[in-house]
């Protein structure tokens, strides 16, 4: 198959402007991201994730969409943060890496939270604690149990919190 695109100049052209594209875009997002630039640089690596996505490359495509979605946060645009995030978590999903998956459920409920959205970040930190116990990660299982407590305590739910916080403790001793 590469035989054929090296041989066909279009086809050669082709990739190689997408590649090239790409590169540019995640340079530039490197460069705005040293001059604290998180805006540009959160648009940078989205234009490297969409052509990366668009190629197939979908780790290369994941960190992008995960780089824009923590720009976009550093920025205080939640909303793109958290289209992002969901990007990277999809391709997580494919790829079948479990510990991405728990982080960006967990930086996505963050966000949620922080949106006072209570139903939908416990939902999200749920899905974070049930994997980080498949993984045995513990500090995961604590923070994602303290977070749900938190959210719980938030809605009046104190008893329901206080089991959530009682077993954040007992986890991370």
């Amino acid at each position: 198959m590469l035989k054929f695109w090296m041989n066909d100049k279009k086809g050669f052209d082709y990739i190689m402007n997408d590649l090239k594209d790409s590169f540019t875009f995640l340079m530039k997002a490197l460069a705005f991201l040293k001059e604290q630039n998180h805006q540009k640089a959160a648009e940078n690596f989205l234009e490297a994730a969409r052509i990366d996505h668009k190629r197939e490359n979908l780790e290369t495509s994941r960190n992008n969409f995960f780089s824009a979605g923590s720009c976009f946060i550093k920025s205080s645009k939640n909303d793109e943060a958290l289209k992002c995030l969901k990007q990277a978590l999809e391709i997580d999903k494919q790829l079948g890496n479990k510990k991405n998956q728990s982080n960006l459920f967990h930086n996505i409920g963050k966000i949620l939270y922080g949106q006072r959205k209570l139903d939908e970040a416990l939902k999200h930190f749920k899905q974070a604690l049930e994997i980080d116990e498949q993984l045995g990660d513990k500090q995961g299982e604590a923070a994602n149990l303290n977070n749900i407590g938190v959210i719980l305590q938030d809605k009046g739910n104190m008893d329901e919190a206080l089991k959530y916080f009682t077993r954040a403790s007992e986890v991370d001793e």
